[in-house]
């Protein structure tokens, strides 16, 4: 699923997140958005899809009620399906707003009687062998692995009781609300997503029978070592991950995630020293800025930077360097170029900024003035970078007067 305006994580993301926690209980995953439509599913039990295609009406309406129950508590909850399966369901809210459940069955409920009598009954509907669903309702009830593939490594457990189910529906909600945390921040490290994940399936593991439960010392010993290993390897990855965020931060502005002054001086150093040429220089100047921090405030503005320099960023090649060089004035080297191709970039700059006010929610339209300056041998940088803001200055003023072409 893509990922929804406003939501900083997908519904794939809290589905996988959902299944780390919740398969190693034996239980099948699925993630709704708030008008019921299924964005995430993991391979659901055999048994449910029967039951599904028997009965449909009974299936919806029986969603319908756990979803308007989840929408009221906001707080999860385990009830019983028509033939007595557990049923989970965790209300996903964003920022204060619903944006659907997390729901699935997991096999825990005694298998009754009366339940028997109702799969008999199914299997006769549906012209099944009455043993042959049988034999899959006992399997499933009594917490198989029907539900996961030969290649994942899931560890089972028995489940005597809700209450363990209770804690990962709720640790769930904890590391989901971390994790949209972090997304939030645009962290730039390589190191963070591969180790939050790897955090993740160690907290979900706490949910599999604790060492003390195991028979012969010896492999309780060897268990609580490889838990104190896990622990070290994560304590090492996020020493790494905070150098490389401390790097990181040294090189790049912290609001946009482009390059900062420094890389400016270091590029235009590299030119001065190597003779380098053709370099190509463009500057990028947001227009009107002041009206939108005084007729929005300053984190509006902020957030109109932000989509500018994303706008910029796309548009550029991947040796490109872009630099903020001010509040809201970028400047692009831009190494090897033409000045067709100068041209062809600017041009994409203006088409994906205008597009910025509705991709990033903006009540507003964006627009950049450029300028632009192609470097002439044995001439230093720092004159072309000067006609490039001259002539940036003078497409503001056309733009004002009503033709800002650069």
């Amino acid at each position: 699923m893509e990922k929804k305006r406003g939501i900083p994580v997908s519904y794939k993301e809290i589905g996988y997140l959902l299944e780390k926690l919740i398969l190693p209980l034996g239980g099948s995953c699925i993630i709704l958005d708030e008008n019921k439509k299924v964005r995430y599913v993991t391979r659901l039990s055999p048994l449910c899809n029967i039951l599904k295609k028997q009965d449909e009406k009974m299936c919806r309406e029986f969603l319908s009620e756990n979803f308007k129950r989840a929408q009221e508590t906001k707080e999860p909850f385990t009830t019983k399906c028509p033939i007595g399966k557990l049923v989970y369901v965790i209300p996903i809210y964003i920022d204060g707003k619903f944006k659907g459940i997390g729901t699935g069955s997991i096999g825990v409920a005694s298998f009754s009687r009366r339940r028997r009598r109702k799969l008999i009954e199914i299997a006769r509907k549906a012209n099944i062998p009455e043993s042959k669903l049988l034999k899959l309702a006992e399997e499933e009830f009594l917490n198989k692995r029907y539900l996961i593939s030969s290649n994942r490594n899931i560890f089972f457990r028995e489940i005597k009781d809700t209450e363990c189910v209770m804690k990962a529906l709720r640790r769930f909600l904890e590391v989901l609300k971390i994790r949209i945390a972090i997304k939030k921040n645009s962290p730039q490290c390589c190191y963070t997503y591969d180790l939050m994940d790897a955090i993740e399936y160690l907290i979900a593991g706490n949910f599999s029978p604790s060492p003390e439960k195991f028979n012969e010392k010896n492999e309780r010993d060897l268990l609580l070592k490889l838990v104190e290993l896990a622990k070290k390897t994560c304590r090492e990855m996020l020493k790494v991950t905070m150098s490389e965020s401390i790097r990181w931060k040294a090189y790049h502005d912290s609001l946009t995630g482009v390059y900062n002054r420094y890389v400016l001086e270091e590029e235009l150093k590299k030119i001065r020293e190597l003779r380098l040429v053709p370099v190509a220089f463009i500057l990028v100047d947001m227009d009107d800025l002041k009206k939108i921090n005084d007729n929005y405030g300053h984190e509006m503005g902020d957030k109109a930077i932000y989509a500018v320099a994303k706008a910029v960023k796309s548009a550029v090649r991947r040796n490109d360097v872009v630099v903020r060089i001010g509040g809201d004035e970028f400047i692009i080297v831009l190494p090897g170029i033409t000045e067709r191709e100068v041209k062809e970039i600017i041009e994409r700059i203006e088409e994906n900024v205008a597009k910025s006010a509705s991709i990033f929610g903006l009540p507003f339209n964006l627009s950049v003035s450029i300028g632009y300056e192609i470097l002439k041998a044995y001439e230093d940088p720092e004159e072309a970078i000067l006609r490039a803001d001259k002539n940036m200055y003078k497409c503001k003023k056309c733009r004002k007067n009503g033709n800002g072409k650069f």
